[in-house]
């Protein structure tokens, strides 16, 4: 790609090298050869830019900051812990420390590196993370942001190496990774392993240290798939449902769980427990969310035959009452609730429930939009100190041992979870945006896996469908680029 091209799609990166007075980057300049380096002084940056023929390298000299880091691929920005209150950056007028702090932080959004722990797991497990790990190596090429990315094993690859489902090495992985990616685990060659050993005990270990309480499964219909859902298409066309379900409480976790003799055969006992606290939190992500959608909350309980359904109807009710007034609120009954999102979907945004009832109601809200292989879903821990979440990203479908290595997995879920990372624990909203588009226009091409396959498509494999994802990224980047470029070019008046 010849000729001038702007530094970054983004806007607001444009808006933050201007304040810096950077004005040639962002109005582009001249490509470099591949690792060529270019030398750029602050207040007068000349030609250091990306190309797509490869990894271009500048340094940047402000005052005694030499040391530069990596960002975009290509410009080298010094370290802000040094040298930054001797950087030469010019017409800061004096005394404006605001001005000078404002730089700063915009410069560490554009400066972020992430530490990515991926788990592909078992089954087309590793299929699908691969195409995602190619989407992630994308964004490292061409994006304003670096992921350092790692690898580890779980479930029944797990068990296979180590004779258990996560190693606590892996653990403590997972506990310093900003974000993990997980595949999926299980199959029928792990059926007869120690039930504290099966594949499933490394997710539930997962949730349970990470302390991953709210679980967000979208159920989004897109246009060209309306057609695929078992349902009317104008009864799923537009669908955008939400379902918050509280992950780390209620029966899968509660005691006692065993199964005992009672000298006249078995008895079986698992316990649904939940105190007001889980409730409270989880409730909160919910109407928090709902404000940033239509507003709306449904909350799914069994309260005419559980205890714990009394205690969620009364605890959501006050939460509601005393922090989100402004929300709507209703009340359904989780059996209610599964009827009516086979009858009229859409009259749902966002619904919150526990961990039973969630899992059961989200696998449902999945078939709505044509197969389990188009959603993901994200695991979200509470804020720390820093504002921070530990977060889990994982595609609703699981390890589909029948089709595991022949390249028919659907890998859009996987891809669409790392979707949901970009949004929800590195801020990447746009970029985020940006590979929902892509998505779209993938399917909008007609292509296919065989799990949405129909009349008139295109049937590709697992690879053919992510190379599809990143062709359409690349185009979905030049298209705005070159907005973001006519945005900013010089208005006649």
């Amino acid at each position: 790609m010849n000729g001038l091209k702007p530094f970054s799609p983004n806007p607001f990166f444009h808006s933050m090298m201007s304040v810096l007075h950077f004005p040639n980057l962002c109005q582009g300049s001249r490509p470099l050869r591949s690792r060529k380096q270019a030398n750029v002084e602050c207040g007068d940056a000349t030609e250091a830019s990306r190309h797509d023929g490869g990894l271009k390298q500048a340094n940047v000299e402000c005052g005694d900051a030499t040391k530069a880091s990596r960002h975009d691929g290509g410009l080298k920005i010094p370290p802000l812990d040094k040298g930054w209150e001797n950087a030469r950056v010019p017409s800061w007028n004096g005394a404006d420390r605001l001005q000078r702090w404002q730089a700063r932080h915009l410069m560490e959004v554009f400066l972020s590196e992430f530490n990515l722990l991926l788990l592909p797991g078992d089954g087309i497990g590793p299929e699908v993370m691969a195409e995602t790990r190619r989407v992630l190596e994308w964004f490292n090429t061409h994006g304003e942001h670096q992921f350092h990315l790692e690898e580890d094993l779980v479930g029944g690859a797990a068990y296979d190496v180590h004779g258990v489902a996560i190693t606590d090495a892996t653990m403590e992985k997972a506990l310093q990774a900003d974000a993990v990616l997980f595949g999926a685990v299980g199959g029928p060659k792990w059926d007869e392993v120690p039930y504290e050993h099966r594949p499933e005990a490394g997710l539930l270990r997962l949730r349970k240290e990470l302390q991953l309480f709210a679980n967000l499964r979208p159920a989004i219909c897109y246009p060209a798939l309306a057609d695929g859902s078992p349902l009317k298409r104008e009864v799923v066309e537009g669908l955008d449902i939400l379902i918050v379900r509280e992950l780390t409480g209620g029966v899968y976790f509660g005691e006692p769980k065993e199964i005992t003799e009672t000298g006249n055969g078995k008895r079986a006992v698992d316990t649904q427990v939940y105190e007001t606290y889980e409730i409270e939190r989880i409730a909160r992500v919910a109407f928090d969310l709902a404000r940033k959608r239509a507003n709306r909350v449904h909350s799914a309980e069994k309260r005419n035959v559980m205890m714990t359904g009394v205690l969620w109807h009364e605890v959501v009710s006050r939460v509601h009452e005393e922090e989100f007034p402004d929300v709507t609120l209703e009340h359904i009954l989780a059996d209610n609730c599964a009827m009516q999102l086979v009858r009229w979907p859409k009259q749902f945004d966002v619904i919150v429930t526990d961990n039973l009832f969630g899992d059961i109601l989200s696998d449902a809200a999945a078939m709505l939009t044509g197969s389990l292989g188009m959603l993901p879903s994200a695991s979200l821990g509470a804020e720390d100190d820093k504002g921070r979440r530990k977060a889990l990203y994982e595609p609703v479908h699981g390890s589909a041992p029948d089709i595991a290595g022949k390249g028919q997995a659907n890998p859009i879920a996987m891809i669409g979870s790392l979707g949901m990372a970009l949004r929800y624990s590195f801020g990447m909203v746009q970029e985020a945006e940006l590979l929902d588009r892509a998505i779209a226009d993938v399917l909008a091409q007609g292509l296919r896996t065989a799990d949405i396959m129909a009349e008139g498509m295109t049937l590709v494999s697992t690879r053919e469908l992510g190379q599809a994802v990143l062709d359409a990224l690349a185009a979905q980047a030049r298209k705005d680029a070159g907005q973001a470029q006519e945005a900013l070019a010089p208005k006649s008046i």
